[in-house]
Parts: C-alpha cells; sequence; structure tokens
C-alpha cells in the first residue's frame, strides 16, 4: 500500500514556434525576425524537450527555463496567434484541447513540472530521501494549486478543476504519508503516528472524492485513491487502539481495533493490505478476548476519534512565486513588447489629437474670426474660387448622405418588422391553442425593452432626414457659376490689409510647420529607452512629459497669436470707422455675393461631415438592435417549437 502514485505528463503536438514566432514578428513588429534566430532557436528547442518529456530533474529544469521563457513572452507578443493542443493522460482515451492562447502553454507546462515533480520524488526509505520526498510532493501540489487559482473564464473550459483538485489533494496526501513513515521509523509515540495517519487519509478521502466526480479521471486511479484513504484510516484507528492499550483504556482499544478493521476491509487486496488485514484481525481477537475475561470494560458503541495533524502543504516554486516581472529576460532582449508597440501607436494619434486641438484649430479659428472681421466688398486672405470636381464633390457626398439615410432606413424597418412577424406568430398560435395552455408570455409583455429604443432612432432617422433636406436647399442657393469662377482682383494694399494677409498666411504656415515637427518628435524613441530601463509598461507620465516638450513653444505662439488677432481685430475697426461711407460699387456686390457663397459652401461642408459622422453612430445602434431583436426572437422560436411539441404528443 506504500506505492506511490506517478502523474502521468501531458502529452502536447509538435509545433515549429521558430517559425510561429518568426511570422508574428515580421507581420506585427517594426522589427526583422532575422535578428531573433538564436533566441527563437533556442525557444524552439526547449519545446522539443517538452515535447519529449522524459523522466528526469534535467526535464524538470528545462520545463521550468521554458515556463520563464513563457512568462516573458507572454509580456512581449500578442496573443491569441499560435494554437496549441495538449492531451490528458488521467483518461483511458485521448482528449484533447486547443487553444490560442499563451496562458493554455502556460498552465499546461506548470501541469507537467507538477507531475514530474511526483515522478522525480524519492522512493527511498532514508530519512533524507523522505525529507525530499515530501518536499517535491508539496512542490507538485503548488503547481496544481497555481494552475488552480489562475483559472478564469477562457481557461475554465480547458482544465477540469476537479481533476486538478483531486491531483492536489493526492499528492498532499503522498507528502503527508511520506512523514508519517518517519514517524514511524522514528519510533515516535502511537498516538502521534495515528495523527498523522488519519490526515493522509483524509487527503485521499478528498482526492477521491474529488476524481470520482471527475471526468478525466481513469477507474483505476479512482480505486486507488478510495483504497489508500481506507488503509491509512485503519493505520490510525490501529495505532490509536495501541495508545488505548498503553493506557489501560481496554473498552476503546477493542473499539478502536473494529473500526481499523472496518476501513481496512475496504482498502483492496494486496501484500501489504493481506498482512495488516491478518495483523488486525489478530490483535483484535486477543484483545476482545482479554476484555471479556480479564478487564471487562465497556466498548463503546461509537468510536473515539482520532484528531488529525496536517505537516504538509502547498508549496510554490520559486518560479511561481513571483509572476509581477518576468524571470527570464535574456531572450528576445531587443525585441519591444507588443504593449509597447501597441502604446506608442496610441499615443501618435493622441499627439496628432493635442496638435489638432491645441495648435492647428485655434490657429484655424482666429484666422476665421479675422476673416469675419473684413468688410463684407473686401477680398479676404486666401479667397479664391473652387474648381468643378470640388463642387461635384460636394454633390455626390450629400447623395451619399442621402442614400446613407435612406438604406438606414430601409434596415430599420426590417428589423421593426421582425418584431412584428413574432407579435403576430404569437397571437396566431395563442388564438389556435387558447390562452391557458399557449403559456409562453405574450410578446408585448417581454418586448417592452425594444420599443423605447425604436421610438429613440425613429426620432434621429426624421431629425438625420430633415438636416439632409436642409443642406440639399442651401447647396441648391449657391451660385455654382459664381463659385467655380476664377476671380482676379486686385487686393488691398493698406497697411491693416497686409498685416492681415501676413498674419493669415505666416498662420497656414506655421501650422504645417508644427505638424511636421510633431511627426518628426514622437514618444517612441523614449519610451523604448524607459522601457528598457525599467521595464515598465506604464508610460502615462512620460508622454505627458513629452507632450510639454514638443508642444511648448507652439502653445506659446497660440497665445502671441490671439492677442495679435484681436489688435487687427480692433485695427480693421478703427479703419473702417475713419473711412466715409461710399456706394457700393459693382466689384463690391460681386465680392459679397461671392464671399456669401463660400460661408454657405463652408456650412454645407460642415453639415456633411456631421452627417456622416451621425448616420455612421446611427447605424451601429440600429445592427445593435436588429442583433439584439434576431436573438429574442430565435429564442422566441425554439420556446415555441418545443411548447408545440407538447403540446401535440
Amino acid at each position: 500500500m506504500l506505492q506511490l502514485v506517478r502523474i502521468p505528463l501531458k502529452k502536447t503536438v509538435e509545433i515549429d514556434l521558430k517559425r510561429e514566432f518568426a511570422d508574428i514578428i515580421d507581420s506585427t513588429f517594426y522589427q526583422v525576425s532575422s535578428i531573433f534566430n538564436d533566441d527563437l532557436t533556442t525557444v524552439n528547442r526547449m519545446r522539443d524537450i517538452v515535447v519529449a518529456s522524459e523522466i528526469s530533474e534535467k526535464t524538470l529544469q528545462v520545463l521550468k527555463g521554458y515556463y520563464d521563457t513563457l512568462r516573458s513572452l507572454l509580456v512581449k507578443f500578442p496573443d491569441r496567434q499560435i494554437n496549441f493542443t495538449w492531451f490528458e493522460t488521467l483518461s483511458h482515451r485521448s482528449i484533447s484541447k486547443s487553444s490560442n492562447l499563451f496562458r493554455f502553454e502556460l498552465y499546461n507546462i506548470v501541469y507537467n513540472i507538477g507531475a514530474l515533480y511526483s515522478h522525480v520524488a524519492p522512493e527511498e526509505l532514508s530519512i533524507e530521501k523522505l525529507k525530499t520526498s515530501c518536499k517535491y510532493f508539496q512542490m507538485s501540489a503548488g503547481c496544481f494549486d497555481y494552475i488552480l487559482n489562475s483559472l478564469d473564464d477562457d481557461m475554465k473550459d480547458l482544465f477540469e478543476e476537479k481533476a486538478l483538485l483531486s491531483l492536489k489533494n493526492l499528492m498532499l496526501a503522498q507528502a503527508q504519508e511520506r512523514l508519517w513513515l518517519k514517524s514511524v521509523k522514528d519510533s515516535m509515540k502511537n498516538s502521534i503516528v495515528a495523527k498523522l495517519a488519519m490526515q493522509v487519509s483524509l487527503f485521499y478521502k478528498e482526492a477521491h472524492k474529488m476524481a470520482n466526480i471527475s471526468r478525466i479521471v481513469r477507474t483505476e486511479l479512482v480505486y486507488t485513491m478510495e483504497a489508500k484513504s481506507r488503509y491509512f484510516a485503519a493505520v490510525a484507528y490501529y495505532r490509536n487502539a495501541l495508545h488505548f492499550g498503553e493506557k489501560q483504556e481496554f473498552g476503546n482499544e477493542v473499539r478502536s481495533l473494529r473500526e481499523a478493521q472496518y476501513n481496512v476491509l475496504k482498502a483492496g487486496s494486496n501484500s501489504d493490505v493481506d498482512s495488516f488485514k491478518k495483523e488486525i484481525a489478530d490483535s483484535l481477537r486477543v484483545c476482545e478476548r482479554n476484555n471479556d475475561l480479564i478487564y471487562l470494560q465497556a466498548v463503546p458503541e461509537n468510536c473515539p476519534v482520532v484528531k488529525s495533524v496536517c505537516m504538509v502543504k502547498e508549496i510554490l516554486i520559486d518560479e511561481l512565486q513571483d509572476t509581477s516581472s518576468p524571470r527570464c529576460t535574456i531572450l528576445f532582449r531587443n525585441l519591444l513588447p507588443v504593449d509597447v508597440i501597441e502604446s506608442c501607436t496610441a499615443f501618435n494619434l493622441r499627439q496628432q489629437k493635442y496638435f489638432e486641438d491645441h495648435v492647428r484649430d485655434p490657429l484655424l479659428a482666429l484666422n476665421k474670426l479675422l476673416n469675419a472681421s473684413i468688410p463684407d466688398n473686401e477680398v479676404p486672405p486666401g479667397m479664391k474660387h473652387i474648381s468643378e470636381d470640388d463642387w461635384m464633390a460636394y454633390s455626390d457626398a450629400l447623395e451619399e448622405s442621402r442614400m446613407s439615410q435612406q438604406s438606414l432606413e430601409s434596415i430599420f424597418e426590417q428589423t421593426k418588422q421582425l418584431l412584428q412577424k413574432e407579435v403576430d406568430a404569437d397571437n396566431e398560435l395563442r388564438t389556435l391553442h387558447g390562452s391557458l395552455r399557449w403559456t409562453i408570455p405574450k410578446v408585448e409583455e417581454m418586448s417592452s425593452r425594444f420599443n423605447e429604443k425604436i421610438n429613440k432612432i425613429q426620432e434621429y432617422l426624421i431629425q438625420g432626414k430633415a438636416i439632409t433636406e436642409e443642406t440639399y436647399e442651401i447647396f441648391n442657393t449657391v451660385d455654382k457659376k459664381l463659385i467655380t469662377t476664377e476671380l482676379k482682383l486686385p487686393e488691398n494694399n493698406d497697411p491693416t490689409s497686409i498685416k492681415v494677409r501676413e498674419a493669415t498666411k505666416h498662420r497656414y504656415d506655421y501650422i504645417r510647420d508644427a505638424e511636421k515637427n510633431s511627426i518628426d518628435n514622437r514618444v517612441l524613441p523614449k519610451v523604448v529607452s524607459y522601457h528598457k530601463q525599467t521595464l515598465s509598461l506604464d508610460f502615462e507620465a512620460l508622454f505627458q512629459e513629452h507632450l510639454v516638450s514638443v508642444f511648448q513653444q507652439n502653445l506659446a505662439y497660440v497665445r502671441a497669436e490671439r492677442d495679435r488677432n484681436n489688435e487687427l481685430i480692433k485695427e480693421l475697426y478703427l479703419r473702417d470707422q475713419s473711412n466715409p461711407l461710399k456706394k457700393l460699387q459693382p466689384r463690391d456686390l460681386l465680392i459679397q455675393d461671392f464671399r456669401h457663397s463660400l460661408q454657405l459652401l463652408e456650412q454645407v461642408k460642415e453639415n456633411i461631415e456631421e452627417g456622416r459622422r451621425f448616420y455612421d453612430s446611427l447605424y451601429q445602434t440600429v445592427v445593435a438592435l436588429d442583433e439584439e431583436i434576431r436573438q429574442f426572437t430565435s429564442e422566441r422560436q425554439a420556446e415555441r417549437e418545443s411548447l408545440i411539441a407538447k403540446l401535440t404528443t
């Protein structure tokens, strides 16, 4: 009964990790895989050893090294890129599980580390070997406990918790068993040996309980756990009986021996068990005879309880104790983690948005405000006609907006019809079978949550249609011939007009140069340097400092131009006040009409852009509602079919 249980290692499908990771680097990172050839070869060689799964201390060290490597790869490589397949080995038949998550590979490696510890635990009975064996079994239990505590929704379907709980308790049982053996070899008191044995039995009992309801633990192992639980319960009661004999509590001794015999008879049959059965039977016969003839002590109905003493617990190996940062930092040292790349991409977008919000748009707004302060009969800086192609682009964009509106209305109507069809089907069947027999709730009672969304979308569609038609009307009022004809009018050359033109042009030039400077000064080099120094992936503070360094002068320029704008607007006002009123000439009227048409066209452009964003957002809302209603009607259909089948049988 002292034969140890060794957990079979899981098997896996071979994968060319060198090629897989090389493809990921070439397709995802801004680096080439060839410069990491040695690292790729090392990772591939590690997994080849994992596939071979030889039982040795050397393999154990390789598994730990591969685990550390996987931890570092989790940080550097994107998930869901490589498909891993592993086979359960606890059952009679091969059960495969597959996943493209790195954690699936990681936890299977931890599983095999735990299984391998159960194999390399010494079976010899010397004191030192017993200590080593006890420690290894606790480390094995720690591996299974680590997996159990790490399982999330993605992993729970890939690892059976009952099997892991069973294996953890099995390893703790064998660790406690090693200590029990040591207590026997050290000739400890029977009471102590009994308590240690009882805890062994309890661990085996819990392992058997979980294995018995597991779908993947083979029957022989389930029987072994139960037999060992019974055997060590018998040992505990037998040793406790000896303890009672020493204290001359012969009634308790007899009752404990009977309990020991009850358990050992359920412990199966082998040489150890059969020998122990005979020993218990002989002891019980002698004790009962002596008590009946000599001591005459009452034998209690209930057996005295043997209190267990637990001397073992799960031990986390060093590799599993600190998971906050990877232990292996040698491989792919110069490969930027995908989180760094993704962070920099996000920072680039934020930097561009910062430039637009704090530099470009404020300067454009100042120019617009300045142009609006120029008298209607004067040519503002940059005023020019548009081409025929530009005009057609406006026309096409408006037509596209109208088509988006019509397409969305069509999808929305189909969605509403889905719900109405469900109402009609429910009413028809309720009439056919009667309300008492047709027990499915009315659609109206179940679909109230959709009505508010439908009404809201209906309002949005009406508003969108009204804005589209209004934009068409504005566009049709624009004088196409005027706006597409090049005007050759001399610009005003008074000092104030010259200042306005120069200020406007300088701002456009400044926007162009500032944007180029922003593009040339991205945060990537700083992030890379910071990550190499700290291994941290929190770059927010660094990015904020970067924004200040890049845009500090730009923001000062915007503030200065705001003051300059106020001065120029004031100059324009004073200039116009000092000039006497004069009769408008045909040239002045032409400029007024041209500027008015440009303003209308600008309004059309703004409406088109806003409409595009509006319909894109509304489309997502309608599609989400459509999916929700389809799911609702699908579930209702299944309920109908089930009830119809029940009513017609």
